[in-house]
């Protein structure tokens, strides 16, 4: 959507926000400031300000998921370095982290069993901050290792 367009969604919620209110949002919207608020800027823009969380028992069954389906694959689980090679692919500025999309793809590719990318979502959630949109894969190797 472009900022007009934008601007009628908004004021037709009915939620009486200023035009000064709906610029800020769009910019807020507008990640990548191409003036226009794309679907994915959108859900991206919510997925960060949720954060959603799991449970504890949840994340355990989850990862349970997770580490079945990488020994499935004959992923190596007890070799971090191994593990960590996979995700370092994607990590191209070598920080230990990566964004959701690259994540996602990385347990999808890895993981012989049924996940829903929520769940990988809510994996991801658990080793990143509020607020970022990277994660930390070297925890999450060291979690699957230890299991």
């Amino acid at each position: 959507l472009g900022r007009e367009d934008f601007a009628k969604a908004i004021n037709a919620l009915g939620l009486g926000f200023t035009k000064k209110e709906v610029d800020q949002l769009f910019k807020y919207y507008d990640f990548d400031g191409a003036g226009m608020v794309s679907f994915e800027e959108f859900v991206d823009s919510l997925r960060i300000k949720q954060h959603f969380v799991a449970s504890n028992d949840e994340l355990q069954a989850i990862m349970k998921i997770i580490s079945d389906g990488f020994i499935d694959r004959g992923t190596p689980l007890g070799n971090p370095n191994k593990m960590r090679s996979y995700f370092e692919r994607y990590d191209t500025a070598h920080t230990g982290e990566i964004e959701l999309p690259e994540f996602t793809k990385v347990i999808k590719d890895l993981c012989d069993m049924h996940i829903t990318e929520f769940d990988i979502e809510l994996v991801y959630n658990y080793f990143s901050k509020p607020g970022l949109v990277t994660t930390n894969y070297i925890e999450l190797t060291q979690a699957l290792k230890t299991g």
